[in-house]
């Protein structure tokens, strides 16, 4: 997982899994799956939420929290890797969406102007 600007690239093994981009207007979240708080940088935030993994072991490897310089991507933390599914949560300066593109094994999320 690296940042750059309002980018977030998410580089897998072989290809990219199914995943789901849900916002919200704040920037806490919840551990998976002690329940325990996060709160990140930013006034909104997104969930996304990997899934297709094998449920018996670790599936994500990378950084637990990273920041970025925005101006709406401001931090990133892995959330939870748990029966299969691992949830990154996204800080976010304002209300945004993603754009999102797969090339390879990459998946790569731009914060864009929510409309």
């Amino acid at each position: 997982m690296t940042v750059s600007g309002d980018t977030l690239e998410v580089t897998f093994v072989a290809g990219t899994p199914p995943f789901q981009v849900i916002t919200q207007q704040n920037a806490q979240f919840a551990q998976d799956p002690s329940g325990n708080p996060v709160v990140l940088a930013g006034t909104n935030g997104a969930r996304i939420l990997l899934t297709g993994f094998r449920g018996d072991q670790a599936n994500y490897k990378g950084p637990k929290k990273l920041t970025s310089s925005g101006p709406r991507l401001l931090e990133v933390a892995e959330l939870g890797d748990f029966e299969g599914e691992v949830n990154l949560g996204v800080g976010l300066s304002d209300q945004a969406c993603a754009n999102v593109t797969s090339t390879g094994s990459v998946l790569t999320f731009h914060f864009i102007q929510d409309t």
